[in-house]
């Protein structure tokens, strides 16, 4: 698998793991986002690549930051009901989910 097509995925199950665990469907996250139907599928089968912006957009209904989408790992976080805080990935460092 292509470093690309690994980015992909992990946005795609990061992704799936956050509408799962709410409940929510492609129109909900849309409705939410403000981001396209077909795009957010487009998404989820890994066809597209999702921009920082588009990343951002798709993370804020979660209450996230577009970054949080693209660590690997984060889905299996929420499938198992844990919330994934930023010094989980950095250790005890200060990180602003908002930079």
């Amino acid at each position: 698998m292509t470093e690309k097509a690994r980015s992909r995925k992990v946005i795609a199950d990061n992704l799936e793991a956050l509408m799962s665990a709410r409940g929510w469907k492609i129109p909900e996250l849309k409705r939410r986002s403000g981001v396209s139907e077909r795009m957010i599928a487009y998404i989820l089968k890994q066809e597209k690549a999702t921009s920082v912006d588009l990343a951002d957009k798709l993370a804020s209904p979660f209450g996230l930051a577009g970054w949080q989408l693209m660590i690997p790992g984060f889905a299996d976080q929420v499938k198992s009901g844990g919330v994934l805080e930023p010094k989980a990935v950095y250790g005890e460092a200060e990180v602003d989910p908002e930079m």
